[in-house]
């Protein structure tokens, strides 16, 4: 046992900033603490022992060395969206270690969704306890419980999946509530009902009477809801008392939020008590309890079945659930508020800032601050609270600082609400220091980019420091030049920076938080190599990869490495906070327990401990005061896109390289995104690759961002000119001015321009020449196509001349003559100026058009002259080739920019051509009106100090690099219509080039096999960066439809491995790379891997349920390899196909995790030789048919074989099925029998396909679905195929021998279709939904199969949720003719249409074909008569015969006797299973005897009982119930079948109970006689649970002085009981006007009360005995040995001190003292004894001995006399 005591924390300072980011948040609601074992654990859920302690009961599993205790704070208000707020998790190793000590943990942080610390948190002490550590306690109150303490506990249930994951989208989901009865309720004269609200929808049961009411109702509510909503709904269950006004009516109260259930065990709380408690006096503690079952279901979601009677009294592990809506102390939460920075809402708009608090509907609020954007308010605000809020969430923009102090007082309250705080600021002032902070981005590239129309911009801000958009404070140079986008020559674009590169730098003040970023950052490098590690070994799919165990070593190793590091000491640190000594502590004390871990892990699991280790280490993870550094792409003076990047990844540290950021000075790729809502979808704005240093200023002298370059400064100043009348000036203009920044917008003469202090000017204004916008052709190109169009026109004469531009490109714009177009250094030309004749040209080259004003140009283009048309053109090309290795890299790099060309005069120097804001071209065209160049002049400091205005990186040499990628299969793909990829192609992107794989046919799988190169890739990085970090490789998929349109279907990015030197090359193993597409949905998969050649075996057995097709056919295709199976002509009549075996051999991957797909087509064979694909299945993964066809124990599938059996009649009798039910549900109380264990019944919570051992019934063959589309949850399943498939290596060598074929050619396949007889038991349904307005159904049942309908909906059950049927229905059929067997059921509708509850469908195909027996259950035992009798057609010896044959064994051999037998190379002997004589009556012969317990041990399927869930298709997915049934398959070959089982319902038994009131004693003085004396005039009451219309008092006895009443009166109470279930039955109509009594069923109570009669005023309330007539206490023999602890039935006492207890219908008769109790200030105490006898007697009896109520006639039996 381990015990956890823990308190919110009395005082936790939080002194520092914290980041407001808008939209502000309100957190507010009461809370709940939630505790759960880890999966060293096997329980059920806590107890709680007291308002501040958690039990959990280890039972044989003692705490091991990895064991931790999980503390969640969560809200439960249905208002706030976001429930979770908090979690913190305790190590329990110290408590292995030194188990007899107390482990104190003292002010532990709670850490929120991001795992970063919250403003909470916790103390406990956690304490080992063995069972006489328990003994010593004594008996405290053991069913306290908090109720949300034992979520998320990890029970194994082996019928359920586990549940996949939800998505955010309407979805359907189903509430049950199931109420069984109450205990112990406070009250006296109590009539209790439970009121249960789901989800704001109300439910009531029936009022009972009684502190002790049995309800038995189950209560449905259906949401369709996204999951995050329905999760946040509540479930309030209330138990009122419906005799007394409602404001006082509530006993108590027990609420949970839906989500919780939800990620419960199951998704359910079953058989639960709830601790009653009132949320108004949460000291009055429980109230009650309430046994419950609570189901929240989504799609796919089954209920757990409950197989217990509703009323079990042997709760032996009780478990109690407090619901955490009651709080267990107040608390006081303060806020020390002190001041905050940078508040403003809008442009030159001074705030008048106040600080609001709202917590649970209260608000403070702080004095009101005017015209400040630094308020400094220094004051207190104290709130009485339940619960500590979470953290704010991250935003997009900067709203500024609060700093202040948090602090939670539990017990006292403090004296005021709103304090002035001026005298204590000072101990906080150090906290406020600030430090001067420098950050530098160099951006390196920047590609795959949409086309920008307009110059583009990055803007650098961290906080308010560099937001251009902010006018309130001090512009800094926080953004880039502007630039073009060029395109790339594929699909997107780039930014061309080249060898000049950006480079932004700003300052900005802050606190010094270096101590808290240097244990950050070790934490954050310990954290991502252990994930890298992780990620490795993900990859590596197949368990047999010879590369498995050493990265598990590698994994280790690093760990081990990183934990032994010493984190930075905080106890030193001044500024340090005790939350910061705290975390440290945690922190050492984890990597510590990491470390140790890492020494004992086994190699099993691995994938799951690292992820948990991850998980512990994410979760001391803290948040961070500086704002992130914000990077946004801005066009338009519009903020585009964004970049994020946390402000401690790129933070410098002096201590050492590990205690900086991850990427300090590193080179990082950035994805861009749009902001929410905006941005094209399925789009990424950029791929950003910037190196980044933050640090204190005084740290930047030995900045070293990048190895290669240097930073030079400019100052820069563009001019602008116009055309006016054919000549270039300052004419023209207008509002431009002559020399102005880039967008024209401010004018900037050179004259104007000064040095800066610290700066000089370093040489003259130069042009720059923008050499850059040539780039967009051939930069990067091994070889440059070049083309011009030669342009003539007709002149007067028809002639054809030079038109008047005779040079242009394709759209018509002027060119350089061909004959002037030099070739530049560094190139050759390959191929000289020829025609292009190899389009729509003639001869000559030459396509004609009209020309159309005011462009010239033709809209079309034609081959054939016309003597209309009037120009003409054609199109000469060449090709240019680079010189590879001619030049060193300093001139390739000239060639490649183009800077080496004499340029032209200074005058006509630079200049650009275009308009404002848009893009510019070097050279003017017909219709440019407005140029300009860039003047620049470089600036040089005086000493190492200043920051520049514009920052350039120059000089950076490129790196040459070539890039392989060998593309070689994609697989899971998601298809539009059909389950075939249209043409697809994958195009692999690398910076700014791209290249696209061939296009493939439509396929499932495409195969490219395709090796990617790209050559003379040049980087302006140093190859040590590129290295460490290179650019990203991204594969996008994508497919081109019928018309020649193509569509994005996903995205995959992975960093390439760099090679620097090529002689240590290894290939590195190919990996599967997932494509994703929007909101992180994977669309598939891409692979690369080696071959080998493997055989495939395809069983084609035949189709089923294909509607309107004639011939089907079934293709199987693997890559290029197809077969297909001959047409099957007579489908209707045999769906089977008359070939059985296809064969494949196949190139396919050595490992299995890169085994091609199989797709199955069946295509319908129409007249004249039409074919339409009717139907198609993908088996994606072809693991579970891999064998070893060598292997000495494998064993092929093999037909079963039908033979005709002699049939024996024999005499019916008569089964009492029931007892076999309730024996195998574990009824403990059921009828006994000595020989039941002969007769044994398997009860299944599940389908019988769903029991793992049998493996769904198709180890034959298996049946795949067949769909015209991507299937989906709801997609139509257009017919089945039924086959199976086996995959083993085949030898290249034909000379080898071949492997055994695994597929027979059976000479038993003509028994198919087959004759059967179907008997199908519906035994009852559990939980059904409710159909009619009252909450119930009135279901019947109704059987399809085939063209076959049986059932009648007269035979309804009424008024029921739970019916019981007890029928069986017998069928003919023909199989596989008609093999789905359908249970149907309806809510019979006296007037509408009957409403269909559910269905269920049950594949007897292949039931009939499966190996493992199930047509017909196994039974126990082989009883040839008497109520347990076989009930197959065929003795035991006949199946074993059967199972050998399957098997491929010899048959059995038995000796003449039976009692020995030679079965598959061994013998056995029947005295081993039958070492004594058996008892059971009407066994058969030891021959069968012995069959039989040998079958037993094959793994067959037994005699069963199976629980079907049933569906509907107004709820697809959601659990309409479930039905508990068999079914029976009787081959009409082997002869008649066996006799059915009776299953009919028992009927009740008629008792009558009579009850003789004797006397009372030491009974309660209520009154007060004229003597002044104390007196009662004592009368009592007595009824039956249930049955209170037949409630019964006895007459008055009047003046008792003492207590003592005599009274001698009989009651006699009817009852029909079950004695199998113990429970009454009452068939009672709700009202007059109701179609059909309700059942209803409830224990055998007997109520006694006595009472005070008054005359003038109500009668007092004396004291009341219940009695459970099946499980009693023994009266007592004399008044004095009466006591209130006989109805203590607590098991944690003693035997010896234990009352012992009996069952009245067992004894029959009982006479003495009961005690009586009442309810006193919140507790039982005794309060009278009762002398009573009880007699049960049958009906029969009962007319026998005749007796009369009170002292009436016959007044016998015995007669009572009056009292004296």
């Amino acid at each position: 046992m381990s015990e956890t005591r823990f308190w919110p924390n009395p005082r936790r300072p939080v002194q520092g900033p914290h980041l407001l980011e808008g939209p502000p948040l309100t957190p507010q609601m009461p809370f709940k603490l939630q505790c759960h074992p880890s999966r060293t654990w096997s329980r059920e859920g806590p107890r709680d022992v007291g308002s501040k302690t958690l039990i959990w009961h280890l039972w044989n599993q003692p705490i091991q060395n990895d064991s931790f205790l999980q503390v969640i704070l969560q809200d439960l208000c249905s208002e706030k969206k976001e429930r979770f707020m908090g979690l913190v998790t305790i190590l329990l190793k110290p408590l292995v270690i030194k188990p007899r000590e107390v482990l104190f943990v003292k002010d532990l942080t709670l850490l929120n969704h991001s795992m970063k610390p919250t403003d909470c948190t916790i103390t406990l002490h956690v304490a080992h306890m063995t069972n006489r550590d328990i003994e010593k306690t004594g008996n405290e109150d053991r069913l306290d419980v908090t109720a949300l303490e034992a979520a998320r506990q990890k029970l194994t249930v082996p019928s359920y999946a586990v549940h996949k994951e939800l998505f955010a989208k309407p979805q359907h989901f189903q509430v049950q509530v199931k109420v069984f009865e109450a205990r112990q309720l406070m009250g006296n004269n109590l009539k209790p009902l439970v009121k249960v609200v789901i989800g704001g929808h109300q439910y009531h049961t029936r009022t009972k009477m009684g502190n002790n009411p049995f309800f038995n109702e189950i209560f449905f509510q259906n949401f369709h809801e996204i999951p995050a909503k329905f999760f946040d709904y509540t479930i309030l269950i209330q138990v009122l008392n419906s005799s007394v006004i409602r404001a006082n009516s509530e006993i108590g109260r027990f609420q949970t939020d839906i989500g919780f259930i939800y990620h419960s065990q199951g998704h359910a709380l079953q058989r639960r008590w709830l601790g009653l408690c009132q949320p108004n006096e949460p000291n009055s503690g429980v109230r009650g309890y309430l046994k419950v079952t609570i189901c929240a279901l989504g799609v796919g979601d089954q209920a757990l079945v409950d197989q217990k009677l509703p009323y079990d009294a042997d709760d032996t592990k009780i478990q109690i659930f407090k619901s955490a809506m009651v709080p267990m102390n107040l608390a006081y939460l303060q806020f020390f508020i002190y001041c905050a920075e940078d508040l403003h809402l809008k442009k030159h708009h001074l705030v008048s800032p106040m600080l609001e608090v709202e917590l649970i509907g209260e608000k403070l609020k702080t004095q009101v601050k005017t015209q400040t954007e630094n308020p400094i308010w220094n004051e207190i605000l104290t709130l009485q609270i339940q619960s500590i809020p979470s953290s704010v969430k991250d935003g997009l923009e900067y709203r500024g600082r609060v700093f202040l102090e948090l602090v939670t007082n539990i017990k006292s309250r403090p004296d005021t609400r709103i304090k002035d705080l001026s005298q204590e600021v000072t101990s906080v002032e150090k906290h406020k220091n600030r430090l001067k902070y420098g950050l530098c981005i160099i951006f390196l590239s920047c590609t795959m980019m949409p086309n920008f129309k307009d110059l583009i911009q990055f803007e650098v801000s961290i906080g308010h420091y560099g937001n251009k958009m902010d006018q309130n404070y001090k512009p800094l140079v926080s953004t880039t030049q502007y630039s073009p986008v060029i395109y790339d020559g594929n699909i997107y674009n780039y930014v061309p920076w080249y060898n000049s590169k950006p480079v932004v730098a700003l300052t900005s003040y802050w606190e010094d938080v270096s101590f808290r970023m240097d244990c950050l950052n070790l934490l954050h490098f310990t954290r991502d190599r252990l994930k890298a590690n992780l990620d490795t070994l993900k990859s590596m799919r197949n368990p047999r990869d010879p590369a498995l165990l050493p990265q598990w070593r590698k994994l280790l190793r690093d760990l081990v490495e990183d934990c032994k590091r010493p984190l930075p000491c905080m106890t030193h640190q001044p500024k340090a906070t005790e939350l910061d000594g705290k975390r440290w502590q945690l922190r050492n004390l984890l990597l510590k327990e990491l470390a140790q871990k890492t020494k004992e892990v086994q190699p099993r699991d691995m994938v799951a401990t690292v992820e948990g280790w991850l998980y512990r280490l994410n979760a001391v993870l803290p948040e961070v005061s500086i704002p992130d550094v914000m990077i946004w792409l801005m066009a338009k003076e519009q903020r585009v896109a964004y970049a994020q990047v946390p402000a401690h990844s790129v933070l410098f540290s002096p201590t050492g390289a590990l205690h900086c950021g991850k990427f300090c000075g590193k080179t990082q790729t950035l994805l861009l995104q749009h902001p929410e809502g905006e941005g094209q979808k399925d789009s990424l704005p950029a791929h950003l690759r910037v190196c980044m240093w933050l640090g204190n200023v005084t740290d930047s002298w030995d900045l070293q961002l990048l190895r290669e370059g240097q930073v030079v400064v400019y100052a820069e100043t563009y001019e602008n000119q116009a055309k006016y009348k054919d000549q270039w000036g300052q004419q023209g203009l207008y509002q431009c001015p002559n020399f102005s920044d880039v967008l024209g917008h401010k004018a900037l003469p050179k004259e104007d321009f000064k040095e800066p202090s610290g700066w000089h000017w370093e040489g003259k204004w130069t042009v720059e020449p923008q050499r850059r916008l040539l780039l967009d052709t051939d930069i990067n190109k091994s070889q440059v196509l070049e083309e011009v169009y030669e342009n003539q026109q007709r002149d007067l004469a028809g002639a054809w001349v030079p038109a008047a531009t005779p040079n242009t490109d394709v759209n018509g714009q002027p060119v350089e003559a061909r004959e002037n177009v030099k070739c530049p250094q560094g190139w050759h030309v390959k191929k000289n100026w020829t025609v292009e004749l190899n389009h729509a040209v003639d001869n000559e080259g030459w396509e004609y058009g009209v020309g159309i004003q005011p462009s010239g140009l033709p809209p079309v283009w034609n081959s054939v002259e016309k003597t209309y048309y009037t120009c003409r053109r054609r199109r000469w090309a060449r090709v240019r080739c680079r010189n590879h290795g001619k030049l060193n890299l300093e001139q390739e790099t000239l060639s490649f920019l183009q800077l080496d060309h004499p340029g032209p005069t200074q005058e006509e120097e630079g200049w650009e051509y275009g308009t404002m804001g848009s893009k510019f071209h070097l050279k003017p065209q017909p219709q440019s009106q407005f140029r300009r160049r860039c003047w620049h002049r470089r600036l040089a400091p005086n000493k190492d100090k200043g920051i520049a205005p514009i920052f350039l990186l120059e000089g950076s040499l490129p790196h040459y690099y070539q890039l392989f990628c060998y593309i070689y299969q994609a697989r899971n793909l998601m298809g539009n219509q059909v389950q075939t990829f249209q043409e697809p192609f994958v195009r692999l992107v690398f910076l700014n080039h791209s290249q696209c794989t061939q296009t493939l046919r439509s396929s499932a799988a495409p195969t490219w096999a395709q090796t990617l190169i790209f050559q003379h890739l040049l980087l302006y990085e140093s190859p040590h960066d590129t290295r460490e970090s290179p650019p990203l490789v991204v594969l996008e998929l994508w497919q081109r439809d019928s018309r020649g349109k193509e569509s994005f279907r996903g995205r995959s990015m992975w960093p390439p491995v760099v090679w620097l030197d090529v002689q240590h090359r290894v290939l590195p193993p190919m990996r599967w790379h997932p494509f994703v597409k929007e909101l992180g949905e994977e669309e598939g998969e891409i692979l690369a891997s080696c071959e080998l050649i493997l055989e495939t075996e395809v069983l084609v057995w035949g189709l089923r349920n294909m509607k309107q097709v004639r011939s089907p056919q079934l293709l199987v295709e693997c890559w290029e390899e197809a077969r297909q199976t001959e047409p099957i002509r007579d489908f209707q009549t045999n769906p089977n196909f008359a070939q059985s075996v296809l064969f494949l051999t196949l190139f396919m991957p050595t490992e299995e995790a890169y085994a091609l797909p199989l797709v199955l087509k069946v295509v319908d064979n129409k007249d004249f030789g039409q074919q339409t694909l009717v139907g198609q299945a993908n088996i994606d993964s072809l693991q579970p048919y891999f064998c070893d066809p060598w292997a000495s124990d494998y064993v092929p599938p093999r037909l079963p074989k039908l033979s005709v059996n002699k049939h024996q009649d024999e005499d019916e009798y008569e089964v009492d099925w029931w007892s076999k039910l309730f024996w195998a549900t574990g009824d403990g109380k059921s009828l006994k029998y000595k020989d039941k264990d002969y007769h044994t019944l398997e009860v299944y919570d599940c389908e019988l396909e769903a029991v793992p051992a049998f493996q769904g019934l198709q180890d034959f063959c298996e049946t795949f679905k067949l769909y015209q589309e991507q299937p989906k949850s709801d997609s139509p399943v257009v017919g089945e195929f039924k086959g199976l498939f086996r995959v083993y290596p085949f030898p290249e060598n034909p000379g080898a021998p071949q492997p055994p074929r695994q597929f027979l050619v059976w000479p038993h396949k003509e028994d198919f279709p087959q004759q059967c007889l179907v008997r199908v038991y519906v035994v009852r349904a559990i939980n059904l939904q409710p159909q009619d307005y009252n909450g119930l159904c009135d279901p019947y049942v109704i059987l399809k199969l085939g063209k076959t309908k049986v059932g009648n909906r007269d035979m309804y059950q009424p008024n029921t949720l739970n019916p019981i049927f007890g029928t069986m229905f017998e069928l003919s059929c023909t199989i596989p003719l008609e093999k789905d067997l359908e249970i149907e059921l309806y809510d019979f509708d006296l007037f509408s249409p009957d409403d269909k509850i559910g269905a269920t469908v049950i594949d007897l195909e292949n039931r009939l074909l499966s190996g493992f027996g199930a047509r017909c259950g196994l039974s126990q035992s082989y009883c040839q008569s008497g109520p347990f009798r076989w009930r197959d057609q065929v003795p035991p010896s006949f199946l074993l015969e059967h199972h050998a044959k399957r098997k491929g064994l010899l048959p059995p051999l038995f000796n003449p006797d039976g009692d020995s037998v030679f079965y598959n190379g061994k013998k056995f002997k029947l005295q081993r299973f039958e070492p004594q004589p058996p008892t059971a009556r009407y066994l058969g012969p030891k021959k069968e005897r012995l069959a039989l317990y040998l079958l037993h041990a094959q793994g067959l399927v037994p005699e069963h009982l199976e629980t079907r869930m049933l569906y509907s298709s107004s709820q697809p997915g959601i659990d309409q119930g479930k039905i508990q049934m068999w079914v029976d398959i009787f081959p009409k070959k082997l002869g008649p079948p066996g006799p059915p089982v009776n299953i009919r319902p028992r009927q009740p038994t008629r008792y009558e109970l009579r009850c003789i009131i004797w006397k009372t004693a030491h009974v309660d003085l209520k009154s007060v006689n004229l003597s002044n004396e104390k007196m009662s005039d004592i009368y009592v009451k007595g009824w039956l649970f249930g049955l209170e219309k037949d409630m019964q008092k006895t007459d008055i006895h009047y003046q008792s002085l003492t207590g003592e009443g005599i009274f001698n009166w009989r009651f006699i109470f009817t009852l029909d009981y079950l004695v199998a279930e113990q429970m009454c039955v009452l068939s009672v109509k709700d009202y007059i006007w109701s179609l059909d009594p309700m059942v209803m069923k409830f224990p055998a109570r007997l109520i006694i009360q006595i009472w005070d009669n008054d005359i003038f005023t109500t009668d007092d309330f004396l004291g009341v005995l219940e009695l459970d007539l099946s499980d009693m206490p023994f009266p007592a023999q004399h008044p004095s040995l009466c006591s209130i602890r006989m109805m203590d039935a607590d098991p944690t006492w003693p035997h010896l001190l234990q009352h012992k207890r009996f069952s009245l219908f067992k004894k029959r008769t009982a006479t003495g003292w009961w005690p009586c109790q009442v309810l006193e200030d919140g507790k039982w105490r005794l309060s009278g004894k009762v002398k009573m006898t009880l007699e049960i007697l049958s009906e029969e009896e009962a007319l026998i001995r005749a007796a009369g109520r009170g002292q009436s006639e016959p007044n016998q039996y015995p007669t009572l006399h009056p009292p004296p």
